[in-house]
């Protein structure tokens, strides 16, 4: 079950292979919660979840290598528990449809401004 973190509390993963939206976001979200992190690839995600624990993991379904349905899926079937929320320029029905199927618990198109993910991250 996820648990409801402060968000002075919160530990948040950004998988997005575009720097400057990464860049943005640590921008907004580095300092105000208690662990901010951010890489490029699905892959360089897994590495990094070995290492730390997150209470939300946002992550572009369009990425290099692994996809974003293709992670999420990876972690459905791992230990691993944080809200999950999939983000992406080509967002449709099908798309939405598959990541709940994965366990992701939201979904966001692109572009979205910053109230619109933080309404998210931080939602109960």
């Amino acid at each position: 079950m996820i648990k409801c973190v402060p968000f002075k509390k919160l530990r948040l993963l950004i998988i997005d292979d575009n720097r400057l939206l990464c860049r943005s976001l640590s921008s907004y979200f580095a300092g105000k919660v208690k662990l901010f992190k951010s890489v490029n690839s699905a892959e360089e995600a897994l590495s990094v979840l070995q290492e730390e624990v997150f209470d939300v993991i946002v992550c572009d379904y369009r990425l290099a290598g692994m996809n974003g349905l293709k992670f999420f899926e990876v972690l459905e079937g791992s230990e691993i528990i944080a809200k999950k929320i999939l983000i992406s320029a080509f967002m449709d029905e099908s798309i939405r449809k598959r990541a709940f199927v994965v366990g992701v618990h939201h979904t966001l198109p692109k572009p979205f401004n910053i109230h619109e993910i933080v309404s998210l991250v931080t939602e109960c």
